[in-house]
């Protein structure tokens, strides 16, 4: 059943809980984390809380615990966005539509040591805007469902030190979601608690969409940079292209941290069975002169691995 227990102090502990029916117990133990907050310097902190509650844009020092819900147009401008343990920042949740979450010239992490859970977007007529921002030590950083629209564009856009920095899932149309002039990696020492020192599981992870773009077919060199992680990107039954993107030191350490899709590669593309429509994997613009929209692998154990009921269309990289 449910039950609630009221914490009525910002420090952390454990829970014991006991269940019996008079001749079978059973018990286990469930840690909760403290409250992340600056009791020095009396940064702006918040639980629980809907962006209609702050001023927009918002500028400076912010600490996020629980779950923020996005209820109205609202921007982080030049902001630092400290995430609580197991912090979340859900868009419209309601789907009442229309409404942006952005983020411009920020840096979005950890506020108190332990990895935070996602920020997520599930309705297409909404979106989360990145522009210039660092956003890291997110179990997922960036969630779309159901068509949520995101558009991370411009320059200095950086995913680092996340489980997973993007994860697509569950659209029938065309994706509206747009990622260019990203770099996606694992930094320094990696993950940190409960993950400590592991590497990116997967860049981009895409689950049943129907047509979704990876990257700019129009891109001349590098449109995203896929660094130092397991998997760049996981297509699972969908059809993706993937243009203008560049591939580096993908492969994975079995022992230490055993990836999420295996063996590595830095394009992992799986189909349905023979009863399912055929999914295609698209890499490389095939029209492209110059050099434009293709892609690039370096120091990678694999570079592309299709397998199911699939047509992959490769061409033209290097």
């Amino acid at each position: 059943g449910n039950f609630t227990v009221t914490w009525n102090t910002n420090t952390g502990g454990q829970i014991h809980i006991t269940a019996s029916n008079g001749s079978c117990t059973n018990s286990s133990f469930l840690d909760v984390a403290p409250c992340c907050t600056d009791t020095v310097n009396k940064a702006i902190t918040v639980v629980n809380a809907n962006s209609s509650s702050l001023p927009s844009p918002f500028s400076g020092v912010i600490y996020i615990n629980g779950t923020f819900t996005v209820d109205a147009n609202f921007a982080f401008s030049s902001a630092d966005v400290r995430m609580g343990a197991n912090a979340q920042i859900l868009v419209d949740p309601a789907h009442v539509g229309g409404i942006t979450l952005t983020f411009k010239g920020c840096h979005v992490h950890a506020g108190c040591g332990t990895m935070w859970d996602k920020m997520e977007v599930s309705y297409p007529k909404d979106k989360i805007s990145v522009g210039g921002s660092t956003i890291e030590d997110g179990e997922t950083a960036i969630v779309s469902s159901n068509g949520g629209n995101y558009q991370i564009t411009g320059s200095n856009n950086i995913l680092q030190n996340n489980h997973k920095s993007l994860v697509v899932s569950n659209y029938a149309g065309t994706h509206p979601g747009i990622i260019t002039d990203c770099t996606i990696q694992t930094a320094g020492t990696g993950l940190i608690f409960p993950r400590t020192g592991q590497r990116m599981d997967v860049g981009i992870e895409i689950n049943h969409v129907n047509n979704i773009t990876i990257g700019d077919i129009n891109a001349l060199g590098t449109s995203n940079t896929f660094n130092n992680m397991n998997t760049g990107i996981a297509s699972i039954e969908s059809n993706v292209a993937v243009y203008g993107n560049h591939f580096q030191s993908i492969f994975s350490n079995l022992v230490q941290q055993p990836p999420t899709y295996s063996p590595a590669a830095a394009i992992y593309a799986k189909g349905g069975n023979l009863f399912m429509p055929v999914n295609t994997l698209t890499v490389g613009n095939a029209s492209g002169l110059l050099g434009i929209g293709s892609n690039s692998f370096a120091n990678c154990f694999i570079g592309i691995r299709v397998f199911n009921n699939m047509n992959a269309k490769i061409s033209k990289n290097t």
